[in-house]
């Protein structure tokens, strides 16, 4: 079992049920690509290489609260990353979050040769320059402020930079994924979005309702940003995104980030020709410079021991039906991850397999990280 120290159970099960903080092994799953018509390593090395939901956690549970183990940190070394954005509460309490960004600054601390907090984005080039993985932070719903619109000053004051404003279930600001009848947009949600605009937060709309997340796009006046879904065209499901949402999305200058998840598919475990068919609807609904990757999982490969399976369904799978929160694909045996982008350097792996099917190395720099780049550069202020 992984510990996560000093978080809520509701915010536990929301955030652990969408990462890969896993026993390990070391790294696997590598795989070998050839070069010709594939995208060269040294090519690789010079992108910006971004995750727009990526769990910093670590996989060993002996690890202490503040520390970070070898094996999280070679995975990060092999990946190819640069920067992350890490979600850090969105349904607990300002306690339970507070004591979660403690921890995560006293975590990329302890590796200040590898990590490096990113709060605006002037950091993302300083992490490129230095060599180091910059690390902003999110919450994946709004619980913390409550019903006072102005508490969103308060998440950018503990160094969020990406509000997403609920997670499946209904909130004050308006209807999660999982909600039968999406109502829309609360008042108070249209609120909170005026402030994520006026403080230069990145407003996101993953985890919401169809039609909240439709309203919540069009009401901001900044790019807005859905980190980590799929297509709703290819596979219906709650957490998916019509392409009419899809259009309104580009058409503010956002981006979709496109998730590594077993509900791209209806049933079972999802394959990484699934995640390239969902890019690719992406590019052609959106535009290639609209589209990224936000994995919604841990940097490291899965690990999928006797004791980590027992673990998935007594402490992720179960609780998450409990709660409400479960979507349809969820199960004891279904797990989140695609077997071959099982990784530390999936990120290469996507793109090279991308070039291999005939898109340009410039479009794969785009999807990679440049278009997120330039996302956060025109929203963070």
């Amino acid at each position: 079992m992984v510990a996560v120290p000093r978080f809520s159970r509701r915010s536990v099960i929301a955030m652990v049920a969408a990462t890969s903080a896993l026993p390990l092994t070391g790294l696997r799953g590598r795989r070998a690509h050839g070069q010709t018509g594939g995208l060269s390593r040294a090519r690789y090395g010079e992108m910006t290489v971004i995750d727009a939901k990526c769990f910093l956690n670590d996989s060993d549970p002996t690890v202490a609260a503040g520390g970070m183990s070898d094996d999280l940190a070679a995975a990060a070394r092999a990946s190819g990353l640069r920067v992350i954005s890490s979600t850090m509460g969105g349904s607990g309490s300002m306690e339970d979050l507070t004591a979660a960004i403690d921890d995560a600054n006293t975590r990329i601390a302890s590796r200040p040769q590898m990590f490096m907090r990113v709060l605006q984005a002037s950091d993302i080039e300083e992490a490129r320059r230095t060599g180091r993985i910059g690390v902003a932070y999110d919450v994946q719903g709004t619980a913390e402020i409550g019903s006072d619109a102005g508490g969103v000053a308060r998440l950018k004051e503990l160094g969020i930079r990406t509000v997403q404003l609920t997670y499946n279930l209904h909130s004050a600001t308006g209807d999660g994924c999982m909600v039968p009848e999406d109502k829309g947009m609360t008042v108070f949600g249209r609120d909170v979005v005026a402030e994520i605009n006026r403080l230069g937060l990145l407003l996101d709309a993953s985890h919401v309702g169809k039609r909240t997340a439709a309203e919540a796009i069009v009401a901001s006046t900044r790019p807005p940003a859905i980190t980590h879904a799929g297509c709703d065209a290819l596979m219906p499901h709650p957490r998916h995104v019509p392409d009419s949402t899809l259009r309104l999305l580009a058409d503010k200058g956002g981006v979709f980030g496109i998730y590594l998840m077993p509900y791209l598919v209806e049933k079972g475990q999802a394959h990484k020709e699934d995640v390239l068919r969902h890019i690719e609807h992406a590019i052609n609904v959106c535009g290639e410079d609209h589209v990224g990757i936000g994995t919604d999982g841990g940097i490291p490969p899965l690990d999928l021991t006797p004791e980590y399976r027992e673990y998935w369904r007594t402490q992720v799978y179960e609780p998450r039906v409990e709660q409400g929160v479960a979507a349809p694909n969820e199960g004891a045996d279904i797990f989140n991850y695609i077997p071959e982008y099982n990784a530390a350097d999936r990120y290469y792996l996507i793109g090279d397999d991308l070039m291999r099917r005939g898109h340009s190395v410039a479009r794969v720099e785009k999807i990679l990280g440049a278009n997120f780049a330039r996302l956060y550069g025109e929203v963070w202020a």
